[in-house]
């Protein structure tokens, strides 16, 4: 699963922006010991509750954060278009609070061994939403990765010996396999 990431990563269209990218690897790694640290809150508070506190506490400093780098937010805000109100209401009550409350509902049920790999499935789903909705065309080393990622994911998440199980025991009972 890693290589195909790695075969994602260094698609020759990436050249050149190795900043970037350890970037993105970097703020991967922070989030992987976040959700270790989230896992643990998972027994005390919700995953709605989490998502409200995490809300909460980063408010604050994002609003700090963006006056301090792009000066005086009025303007800006009273000039946005009824679209960038859309797009932001969708991020934050589509993406945030209902993405990551059901991640987080998830993440406080199930083996973290079992979750954490279908996360590797994002750069593939980036990917196939920048064809879709940006019209971009992934070259052939790109398109490979992804199946390596997809294949691994599904090597890691899927129990070989429940499968195996499953399928005699339908075959047991006279079904086809399924």
């Amino acid at each position: 699963t890693l290589a195909g990431i790695v075969m994602i990563v260094g698609a020759p269209s990436l050249a050149g922006q190795m900043t970037g990218v350890v970037l993105v690897l970097s703020g991967c790694l922070c989030w992987a010991f976040g959700q270790i640290l989230v896992r643990r809150l998972g027994d005390a508070l919700s995953g709605f509750q989490l998502t409200a506190w995490i809300g909460m506490l980063a408010a604050p400093q994002m609003f700090i954060a963006s006056i301090l780098f792009e000066g005086d937010p009025w303007p800006a805000l009273q000039a946005a278009p009824a679209s960038a109100w859309i797009t932001v209401a969708y991020l934050g009550i589509v993406m945030t609070v209902i993405g990551y409350s059901a991640w987080y509902f998830v993440l406080a049920r199930y083996p973290v061994p079992l979750v954490m790999p279908v996360l590797l499935l994002l750069p593939v789903s980036t990917i196939l939403g920048a064809v879709t909705f940006l019209g971009e065309r992934p070259d052939a080393w790109v398109l490979v990765g992804g199946a390596v990622v997809i294949t691994g994911v599904g090597v890691v998440v899927i129990d070989p010996e429940a499968m195996r199980k499953k399928m005699h025991d339908d075959m047991d009972r006279g079904k086809s396999p399924s």
